[in-house]
């Protein structure tokens, strides 16, 4: 199958080369995007290739038997994802489907390791990190705890994470997440009786008196906004054929155009006449 399109002078095409095997490409006025997967006979992706114009980036993946991401050689990266006995805690925790352990070696460097513990109720209750990366966040670059005093990783009575690291987290009687604060900062959450978030505000102190607002509009029961409106104004998105959006103001003016891989990611954005803003994602 072959579709091809024309947007503001960007050119779209879609084909399905085999069964195991997907491209998909957007051309612009100055170079080429193309997006290709491999997938095994169970469906998953185990390649992913990436051109943009002479640039090529290339990942793989591999499954374990129980179809559990094991391992990822991404660009810079080569990940590898565990899920053996635990060296504490819950020590056949991995039997579940929680991770035990992870490592990540980038440029060939000195590799970053995590060790992972639950409880019999599959929480997380401790990490252990060595060769953290620098400027990595306390959630990444730090051990955790569940150990008092000085915990950094607590729970309420219904399971809920409270801490994390820096952050501090709250819930509704529910158990929907409602705030976090970080640093002073304080983004909450507001939802309606389906559970969507309708609005977000970010406060930067207790009695910020101009918080950053953020709602969210929706259409019948989908869990999607179609429309966000913002200190800056309202903005819609439209979903195009091929997964393409198209973003537009209170006038209808088109504000940007998104393309997505075929994972259904962004992968480039345009302006309002197919210009692209950034590099590919």
């Amino acid at each position: 199958m072959t579709a091809t399109r024309t947007v503001s002078g960007v050119l779209m095409g879609w084909d399905d080369v085999t069964v195991t095997q997907d491209a998909w490409t957007e051309s612009g006025a100055t170079s080429t995007v193309t997006d290709e997967v491999v997938r095994s006979q169970s469906g998953r992706i185990i390649r992913n290739t990436l051109t943009d114009g002479a640039t090529v980036e290339s990942s793989t993946y591999r499954f374990d038997g129980a179809g559990r991401l094991v391992h990822a050689s991404i660009p810079r990266h080569e990940l590898e994802y565990g899920f053996g006995t635990a060296a504490c805690g819950s020590t056949a925790a991995g039997r579940n489907g929680n991770r035990t352990s992870y490592t990540d070696i980038q440029d060939g460097g000195t590799p970053t390791t995590v060790g992972y513990c639950y409880d019999t109720a599959d929480r997380l209750t401790g990490t252990t990190v060595t060769g953290a990366p620098a400027g990595a966040n306390p959630v990444a670059g730090g051990s955790l705890t569940v150990t008092e005093p000085g915990a950094s990783l607590v729970y309420d009575t219904h399971g809920n994470t409270t801490r994390l690291a820096d952050q501090t987290l709250t819930y509704d009687i529910a158990n929907r997440h409602t705030s976090t604060t970080v640093g002073g900062t304080t983004v909450e959450y507001l939802r309606d009786a389906t559970d969507r978030v309708v609005q977000r505000n970010v406060k930067t102190g207790p009695t910020d008196p101009s918080p950053e607002v953020t709602k969210y509009l929706y259409a019948g029961a989908g869990d999607a906004p179609w429309a966000v409106t913002t200190g800056a104004g309202f903005e819609a998105t439209i979903g195009l054929p091929g997964g393409v959006t198209v973003r537009v103001n209170a006038a209808s003016a088109v504000v940007g155009w998104a393309f997505p891989n075929l994972h259904g990611d962004v992968i480039i954005q345009t302006n309002p006449t197919g210009t692209r803003t950034g590099e590919s994602a």
